[in-house]
């Protein structure tokens, strides 16, 4: 009994001392946890609600930051909580009602940004020990979010069994309240009531965490250092550019070496050949970060600038700080490591120097270019790309949707003010894919895909077996047979053509695919086969459509009959149908 009243006791004294240390910041968890349960609980929930969570969990990290400073440089003790209070409730009022993704990316940004800066100002003057310092408050988190689990599973189990043996039914919603109350109040303030104050220099070193970097971190990255060298090698020898995951697979091996440098730096000393490897490893970093920034250069080159590329080619530039930082100022370089990586968060996503407004002007410069390289522009200045043939019309649209699927149609440099999706494809032809797949009416929609059809086609004998989709073109030479294909979509029109020649040019004959895929869909029969004659040549083709969807018009489901169509004209019943995607093989013979 009276370890139970010690364990009591702890508790509540380091509840207690985390709430008086930091009373603003519990208070705007204990805020934030009550509104969260109130709307739970509610009917309806406000529209403005959401803001007001935003700033209350945005008031958690920016009070304690807060608290911090005026631990470390000691002015009035009331600024700080009117500095927080005054922020939350200004920054509350600017939170949109309906938050795009930009916005939320910056929050997040900001969050994650105050949250690195609560553990840093403690450092500010002193910035020995700061892993020390970090290893410590991370062995006390995962500690607390343990009491809390079982603080949850505990009131819980108790909920469950009061309902159950007394058949009270409860509520289940009583059940996130308790989680809410356990990781949302009592693990702040546990936590909290934990943290070390500024004049707590030596702190324990955590040997699970001392072990984990020096045995196994340490060792495995210098394995994957080897790899990327002898990869680094083989692009000299072949002269041939990284591809691919490179630029990723370089990041991430780089913040981890950073990371794995960073906690070692202050426990180098204690074994020599530690000392030697986290001296010389930086070095061994510059030629994979240098394929880093070969990848992304060659990516940003090709398809323009966006924000995961802006973020790679930050993170790399970090990674190239932490190296020189480390190799030069060796213990001393963590808080300014700290202090950097807090800047570039912010630097990232807020500015003009931030990766969606670097990545919003530089696509609009591209998609400018192109047009203008393409000749889209007409006499009078107006853009219109009906006229151009189907590739220049497709490297067009990539760009468009990309900046109207990332920022909206109004980043678009071509849009009118508050101009819609289908208006801006209207009046420019320029073809904004990702609007396509948002139905009007879901009852309408229909999709057909055949894995087996896809996976494995009999040939019977064909000639030629061509895979088509209604995104990309085809041009090919069947010299076997004396026939050339064009599979292309059609001037001034969402039609996909295939188009057959003779190998000499002769004579040709023209396919309205789409309309074909129509035919098949509202027959529901998948397969298709018919032929054509190019001079004194006969060729079967074979349609075999794996994959399609797209939706009908409303008229288009008006009574069906019998056979599941609306009319017998089936002429009628296709220019109802709007076709979005297809995929699927021609198979093509020579009749001899």
């Amino acid at each position: 009994m009276s370890k139970i009243k010690q364990w009591f006791q702890f508790f509540k004294a380091n509840l207690a001392k985390g709430f008086k240390r930091f009373p603003v910041t519990i208070g705007f968890a204990v805020a934030f946890v009550v509104i969260a349960i109130y709307f739970s609980h509610a009917s309806e929930k406000a529209p403005y609600i959401d803001k007001v969570m935003m700033a209350l969990a945005i008031g958690v990290p920016l009070s304690g930051v807060m608290k911090m400073l005026e631990e470390q440089f000691a002015f009035h003790k009331w600024l700080d909580v009117a500095v927080a209070v005054s922020f939350v409730a200004v920054y509350g009022y600017l939170i949109p009602l309906n938050p795009d993704d930009v916005f939320m990316r910056q929050y997040t940004a900001l969050s994650a940004a105050l949250y690195s800066l609560f553990f840093i100002v403690p450092y500010l003057k002193h910035s020995v020990s700061f892993s020390q310092y970090l290893f410590y408050n991370i062995s006390k988190f995962f500690l607390t979010v343990l009491y809390a689990f079982i603080l949850f599973a505990g009131s819980s189990a108790v909920y469950f069994t009061v309902n159950v043996l007394f058949e009270l039914q409860l509520p289940e919603v009583v059940y996130m309240d308790l989680m809410m109350i356990s990781f949302g109040i009592f693990g702040p303030m546990h936590f909290l009531g934990h943290l070390p104050k500024s004049e707590q220099r030596e702190l324990p070193y955590a040997m699970l965490f001392e072990r984990l970097f020096t045995w196994i971190v340490l060792p495995l990255i210098m394995i994957y250092t080897v790899i990327l060298h002898a990869y680094f090698i083989k692009i000299l020898l072949t002269r041939t550019f990284p591809e691919g995951m490179i630029g990723n697979l370089v990041v991430w091996y780089g913040l981890i070496s950073v990371v794995t440098l960073f906690f070692l730096n202050e426990i180098r000393s204690k074994q020599q050949w530690l000392a030697k490897v986290t001296k010389y490893y930086p070095i061994g970093m510059i030629a994979p970060l240098c394929m880093l920034f070969a990848a992304a250069w060659m990516r940003i080159d090709l398809y323009g600038l966006t924000l995961s590329r802006y973020l790679l080619v930050v993170a790399g530039l970090f990674e190239i700080i932490a190296v020189v930082l480390i190799f030069f100022r060796r213990e001393r370089a963590n808080v300014p490591l700290g202090i950097i990586a807090v800047l570039m968060i912010l630097l990232s996503f807020y500015g003009p120097i931030s990766g969606d407004s670097l990545a919003r002007r530089q696509q609009n410069e591209r998609l400018r270019s192109k047009i203008e390289m393409l000749g889209a522009l007409d006499t009078n200045g107006n853009v219109n790309v009906n006229n151009l043939d189907v590739l220049s019309q497709n490297e067009i649209s990539l760009t468009a949707t990309y900046l109207a699927d990332t920022y909206g149609v109004d980043s678009l440099y071509l849009a009118e003010e508050n101009e819609t999706a289908e208006a801006f494809e209207n009046r420019t032809g320029i073809d904004l894919r990702t609007y396509r797949y948002q139905v009007p009416d879901k009852e309408t929609y229909f999709s057909h895909y055949d894995e087996s059809l896809m996976s494995k086609v009999m040939l019977d004998g064909a000639d030629y077996l061509l895979k088509v989709t209604s995104y990309d073109s085809l041009k090919i030479e069947l010299e076997a047979i004396d026939i050339n294909v064009n599979v292309e979509k059609a001037a001034s029109s969402d039609v996909i053509e295939v188009r057959f020649e003779s190998s000499n040019g002769a004579v040709s004959e023209r396919v309205d695919l789409t309309a074909w895929v129509k035919s098949m869909i509202a027959l529901e029969s998948f397969e298709d086969e018919r032929e054509i004659t190019l001079g004194d040549a006969q060729y079967a083709i074979k349609w075999i459509l794996y994959n399609v969807n797209g939706y009908r018009t409303a008229e288009t489901n008006a009574a069906p009959d019998e056979s599941g169509l609306k009319t017998n004209d089936l002429a009628s019943h296709q220019q109802e149908m709007i076709i979005e995607y297809f995929e699927g093989y021609l198979r093509i013979d020579k009749i001899d």
